[in-house]
């Protein structure tokens, strides 16, 4: 996407927030965007959730 250092460093987080982004989406009755940016839906993680969005929510 950009920075190699920055992907690597924040590939989890945004990998999971496209993750919940697609399922809230099927939950919702929608199709999933299957060509969304992963940093979109961190952005939208972000918006939704404040600086805890940038946190990785799964077991590492």
């Amino acid at each position: 996407m950009g920075s190699k250092r920055v992907d690597k460093k924040y590939a989890p987080t945004y990998i999971t927030a496209y993750c919940e982004q697609q399922a809230r989406r099927i939950a919702a009755g929608k199709r999933p965007e299957l060509y969304v940016s992963g940093w979109r839906a961190l952005a939208a993680s972000v918006k939704m959730h404040g600086p805890e969005g940038l946190v990785p929510r799964r077991a590492q």
